[in-house]
């Protein structure tokens, strides 16, 4: 799959399959207790995990680059002491 932009991304706002349903309660389960940056799509993460609305997305989701400047310094700060 190629990346591109656009305007609607065309996901089904609702699960489609079991195994998203699963892939959903670990990221619940996930969020309790990891350093969870979000990087793209957070309208359907919301839909999906509704823990999802306390996750740090990027200011600049175009950017994939998790830098001071794409974070903020104090997300930033922790994600380099997550990864000590």
């Amino acid at each position: 799959m190629v990346p591109y932009h656009s305007r609607t991304s065309g996901l089904p706002i609702k699960p489609v399959c079991p195994s998203q349903e699963y892939s959903f309660q670990l990221a619940t389960e996930m969020l309790a207790s990891k350093v969870v940056v979000g990087m793209l799509s957070k309208k359907h993460w919301l839909n999906a995990v509704p823990a999802v609305q306390n996750v740090s997305f990027l200011k600049n989701p175009r950017n994939p680059h998790i830098s001071p400047a794409n974070t903020g310094a104090e997300l930033f700060q922790r994600i380099v002491e997550a990864l000590r």
